[in-house]
């Protein structure tokens, strides 16, 4: 009896298994059927639904676009097609070497008219275009935005014309020179500086003249004049490191100076906000707000600090031997290893007689 039940449950698994690739085989041979429609009198086209996900296909060279189920609903007839991911509403295409946008139904939206169209500020209606290598910009509505009149188009911040948007401010060259424009095409800096970036994770613009630096909000305003040999990116602690006149100092990521450039070098800021710092031979300690922590009256042939990152903790040197001190100078660990770093807070690396161990 029992061998009987289990035959019968095997059948029924049999089946139910067979039926599920049965409907497999029909859905995809139902796909490849819809695919083949686009030849002979007998083409057939969906124009009249509302589809949430095309894709383009490609067949004897030319891109057309099928929905989920395989039916075309755009003709093959495109020689290139923009990137696009997911759900999107207009696709860039190109026809005979002239480039122009539709919307998923194939409707044109920008004739086919330019030599080429990019998205630009990561939005769906302003594109970048181009003709006859001058550059403007248009609305989805095929209204002109930006006469093409410029040699190039991009958006800040980061290097010159790479696309990341801060506050919809688009960076635009001619003639060598560099401004910022907004997305109404008013002019926010005057195309008059040799290089624009953006400062990372930051409102700031750093703008460059006759190879000196400075920075400007973005609202076009002088937040550091261009006098700067140096400013970097946003370092640990959110501070902004600058170079004048071989000297070095600290400003805020709101462009405030913090330290002023006084200082033959600075090191990197540790977890309590120390700074080791030199005026010629001589080293010591400030904080990030410029105030003196440990004076700076001690000769580096002998006494060396360094601030690290990873501790709260100095770095000191006494006669080439390596310890630890406090903020109040205090000695913590003995100047007795030939090096020490810290690699966390409790994490030390030391040296002693050729040797390393962490402590």
């Amino acid at each position: 009896m029992g061998n009987k039940s289990k035959i019968i449950k095997y059948i029924i698994i049999s089946l139910i298994v067979l039926l599920a690739l049965t409907t497999i085989v029909m859905i995809i041979l139902k796909l490849n059927d819809n695919a083949k429609k686009d030849d002979g009198e007998n083409k057939e086209f969906v124009t009249n639904v509302d589809y949430k996900y095309i894709a383009p296909v490609v067949k004897d060279g030319k891109i057309g676009f099928i929905d989920d189920l395989g039916n075309i609903v755009i003709d093959f007839k495109y020689d290139d097609c923009a990137r696009y991911e997911g759900d999107v509403d207009y696709f860039i295409v190109s026809q005979n070497g002239n480039t122009g946008i539709i919307d998923k139904k194939g409707n044109t939206i920008i004739p086919l008219e330019y030599d080429k169209i990019e998205y630009i500020l990561n939005e769906k209606e302003l594109f970048k275009v181009s003709k006859d290598k001058k550059y403007g910009l248009i609305s989805v509505k095929n209204e002109i935005v930006v006469p093409m009149e410029y040699d190039n188009i991009g958006t800040v911040p980061y290097e010159n014309l790479n696309i990341h948007p801060i506050k919809d401010l688009i960076v635009v060259s001619k003639a060598g020179n560099y401004g910022v424009i907004n997305k109404s095409g008013d002019i926010v800096l005057p195309l008059e500086y040799d290089y624009i970036s953006g400062i990372d994770n930051s409102e700031l613009i750093r703008i460059c003249k006759d190879e000196q630096y400075g920075l400007a909000d973005y609202l076009g305003n002088t937040v550091l004049p261009t006098e700067y040999y140096y400013i970097s990116d946003i370092v640990n602690n959110d501070v902004i490191e600058i170079r004048k006149d071989d000297k070095y100092g600290l400003l805020n990521k709101n462009g405030k100076i913090l330290v002023e450039p006084n200082y033959t070098n600075l090191g990197e800021i540790s977890k309590s906000n120390l700074i080791s710092c030199s005026l010629g031979d001589f080293n010591g300690i400030i904080n990030i707000f410029g105030e003196t922590v440990i004076p700076i009256q001690y000769n580096m042939e002998s006494q060396i600090f360094y601030t690290n990152p990873n501790s709260d903790l100095i770095e000191y040197s006494e006669n080439g031997k390596w310890g630890a001190i406090n903020y109040k100078g205090e000695l913590i660990i003995p100047n007795m290893y030939d090096e020490l770093t810290f690699l966390s807070n409790t994490l030390i690396l030391v040296k002693l007689n050729e040797k390393y161990r962490n402590n």
